[in-house]
This record gives C-alpha cells, sequence and structure tokens, in this order.
C-alpha cells in the first residue's frame, strides 16, 4: 500500500510539474492584450505604410532615373559624331557619351527643373460595322468574298485584337463598346432598342467612353449614326412608337433626352435605330432635322426609289422624312465625319478629338447603293 502511495504522490507531482510547464508556457505566449492588439492591427498597418513609403522613393528615384535617360535621349539628337568634332578645339573634344554640342549646365540645374512638353494626345477615330463579323474581313481570316483593301492597310499598320468578345444583337453590343461594361449591367437585361424604354442603357453614374475622354483628358467629342442604346421622347416619354414623330404629345422642339449629349458627346448627327426602325429621321445635337410638314409614314417592307439606289423599310415601319434614303445612310456617315475632322482643325486644332461612327449599311433591311449590285429599278434582289 505504501508503495502504491509513493506511486501516486510520484504522479500527481509529475502532472504538478507538467501543469506548472504548461502555464509558464502560456504565460510567456499570451501576451498582454494591447500588445496582441498591436502585433494583430497596427503592426501589419505599419508594415504596409512601410511597404508603400519605399514603394513611392523607388518610384521617385526610377523617375528621376527615367527623367536622366530621357533628357539624355533628347540631347543625343544634338550629339555630334568623331567626324563633326573639330579636333583642334579642345571643348569638343568630349567622351562619345557626352559629345554634346550645347554647353553643360550649371551645377545648380537639373533635367527636371525644365522638363518635356507632354506628348501630344492622339485622335482615336472608333468605327463599329454593325452585324459584321471577322470572317467578313479579309484582315482577319483571308476569307472574305469582298475586297477590302483600305480595313486591310488598317490591320496591316495596326493591332488585329483575335480574341475579343460581344453579344450577337447590335444594341447590347454598342452600350458594351460606349461603357466597359457587361450588357446586362444597363437599365434593360437585354439592352435597350429605341424610345420604347424611355431611357438609354446607361445606368446611374455610369460614365461612357466619349465623357471620361472629355472630362479627363479634354478630348472633342463627336458620334455619327445608329444610336440604338435607347432614348426618351421629349418632354414625357413615348405615347405612340409607330406616330413617335407626329403625336401631340411628342415635343420635337425639345432635344431628345438621353440621347448622345448626356453621355458625353459634344455633338452628334444620328438615327435612333439606324436604317432598320422607326422614326426614319436624323437628329442633329439632339434635334429632329425633319420638319412636321416633311414627316410621313414608311409602311411596313415597301421599297422607294432614291437617286442611290432602292431604299427600303424593313419589318418595322413608321414615320420618317420624305428624303429618307437607306443606301445613302452610310455616305451621309462619312460626310458628317469629315466635316467634323475638318472644322476640328479649323477650330480647335491643339485639342485632341474622339471621333465615334457607327455604321448601319450593313445591318438588315441591306440596302446598299445601287452601284455595287446588280441593281434593277423594278426588282431588288433576293438577300
Amino acid at each position: 500500500m505504501k508503495m502504491m502511495d509513493d506511486s501516486s504522490s510520484g504522479s500527481e507531482e509529475h502532472e504538478t510539474a507538467i501543469q506548472q510547464e504548461i502555464k509558464e508556457e502560456e504565460e510567456i505566449i499570451m501576451l498582454p492584450f494591447y500588445r496582441m492588439w498591436f502585433i494583430r492591427t497596427l503592426l501589419p498597418i505599419a508594415i504596409g505604410a512601410g511597404v508603400i513609403a519605399g514603394l513611392v522613393i523607388a518610384g521617385s528615384i526610377l523617375g528621376l532615373t527615367l527623367d536622366f535617360n530621357n533628357d539624355d535621349i533628347r540631347n543625343s539628337e544634338t550629339f555630334g559624331t568623331e567626324n563633326d568634332r573639330d579636333e583642334t578645339n579642345p571643348s569638343q573634344s568630349l567622351s562619345p557619351s557626352k559629345t554634346s554640342s550645347q554647353p553643360s549646365p550649371p551645377p545648380s540645374e537639373t533635367p527636371w527643373d525644365n522638363p518635356p512638353s507632354p506628348r501630344r494626345k492622339p485622335n482615336i477615330l472608333i468605327i463599329m460595322a454593325d452585324d459584321f463579323g471577322t470572317g467578313d474581313m479579309p484582315a482577319y481570316w483571308n476569307s472574305s468574298i469582298v475586297d477590302m483593301p483600305n480595313l486591310n492597310r488598317l490591320g496591316a499598320k495596326g493591332v488585329t485584337f483575335k480574341d475579343v468578345h460581344s453579344t450577337p444583337l447590335c444594341a447590347p453590343s454598342r452600350y458594351m463598346l460606349l461603357s466597359g461594361l457587361y450588357a446586362h449591367r444597363g437599365q434593360n437585361q437585354g439592352g435597350s432598342w429605341s424610345l420604347r424604354q424611355n431611357s438609354n442603357q446607361f445606368r446611374g453614374k455610369q460614365q461612357s467612353i466619349a465623357r471620361v475622354l472629355k472630362e479627363r483628358a479634354n478630348y472633342h467629342t463627336f458620334m455619327t449614326g445608329k444610336w440604338h442604346i435607347g432614348a426618351k421622347a421629349p418632354p414625357n416619354g413615348l405615347y405612340n412608337f409607330s406616330h413617335s414623330l407626329t403625336h401631340p404629345m411628342h415635343d420635337w422642339s425639345q432635344a431628345l433626352i438621353d440621347g448622345p449629349t448626356d453621355i458625353g458627346f459634344d455633338s452628334s448627327f444620328i438615327t435612333i435605330g439606324g436604317i432598320q426602325a422607326p422614326p426614319y429621321s436624323f437628329f442633329r445635337d439632339g434635334f429632329l432635322t425633319t420638319e412636321q410638314e416633311n414627316v410621313m409614314y414608311w409602311g411596313t417592307d415597301s421599297e422607294h426609289d432614291m437617286p442611290h439606289g432602292r431604299s427600303i423599310i424593313g419589318k418595322h415601319g413608321g414615320e420618317g422624312s420624305k428624303d429618307w434614303d437607306s443606301t445613302a445612310y452610310n455616305m451621309i456617315l462619312v460626310n458628317e465625319t469629315i466635316a467634323f475632322v475638318d472644322n476640328h482643325l479649323d477650330d480647335k486644332p491643339d485639342d485632341p478629338f474622339f471621333a465615334y461612327v457607327a455604321l448601319g449599311g450593313v445591318h438588315i433591311p441591306h440596302s446598299p447603293p445601287g452601284k455595287y449590285i446588280h441593281y434593277d429599278h423594278h426588282h431588288i434582289p433576293s438577300i
């Protein structure tokens, strides 16, 4: 029994020793609360701030280094060659890296005292070809049945993207292009197409590329062609789609609501639905260009002769201008774009421009100028 007691006593002492060791370790590990808070909260912030400060300092040093390098490059334009230097003049006998014909700057003057003038911003022209696939362009797959030498030259001189994506429909795709967002991020999941939506596709604080370029980079912005991302008839929205131009509740002495001007375009010349949907009239800077006495109703699937070919109204009849000509649509847009560029160069030669040209002639009802098809005034080929 005594042996058992001794054994029991030894076990208790052993357990007590273990508990003491655990307690000591816990005292070492368990720091006061404020120290733990510092380690978990302030220390990462301090480390992060240190990293950021280091990056800023490194960036500054790198920036100065690049400034020196750029200055050397600029000065290299005035460097003389070995044959250019006058060997009799010791002042020109410089090492190859310092053979500048210009006097060295005073020690107090540094390259960043006189920074180079900023590079001129590039002019930007975006041409959107409606319902036009990459297979239609020889510059992509060399598979087109139509010769396109101008587009081929553009492709050869520039960058061709072969892994980009859009939607298979025209209205959502142009919203994606202008906003940089998926179509379902806009007002309507399937896109905004016409005056029926009583707004364009942009929501809240979403900004178009035109607004960003205009407000942040001082671009002169212009759009012509097929709008097709929704708008609102003044003053209170659409009451009649087929008679959108003459309905008494529509006041076209006012500008189109939610049109190009409202998303950042300084000027515009558009149709709301291209050549495929009413109203078949142009709007300049939001204002209808057709006088009320020149409005007529164009019937569904109708055709009429015009100077350049046979103009066609497709499956959407509606009101429009008496002189509506779907065959001339793209030519009108080209002329408007040329006029914009000419005026820009005259009025704002020092400012960059952004022009968005949304063509519509490739889309249904497919009515190119007669000279491009076997044209007969009494018959248009089935397409």
